[in-house]
């Protein structure tokens, strides 16, 4: 996490944030992504997503959502398309 930060991380200040007696320290929040990174588990950062009312998803799933968008897009030109022909339908061209 030092490396990750570039502030020195030791075991004791991680048992600050983390001791019921220390009950006025925080986890700093702008740890959470090295901390998913030292330890390779990132359901810390699954649960502040999810805690603020997002739902994280893959880069496959992103992918799936912009085909889904590219699709949208064809059909309401293809519409859009179909709606100028049926106005221009006997226009002398």
């Amino acid at each position: 996490m030092t490396r990750l930060l570039g502030v020195r991380v030791t075991e004791r200040s991680l048992t600050a944030f983390t001791s019921e007696s220390k009950e006025l320290h925080r986890w700093p929040g702008a740890w959470d992504r090295a901390f998913c990174v030292a330890v390779g588990n990132d359901d810390l950062l699954k649960c502040r997503v999810e805690a603020a009312g997002y739902k994280p998803i893959r880069d496959e799933e992103i992918q799936l959502l912009e085909l889904g968008r590219q699709y949208l897009r064809r059909k309401r030109a293809n519409e859009e398309a179909e709606m100028l022909e049926r106005r221009l339908a006997g226009a002398d061209l």
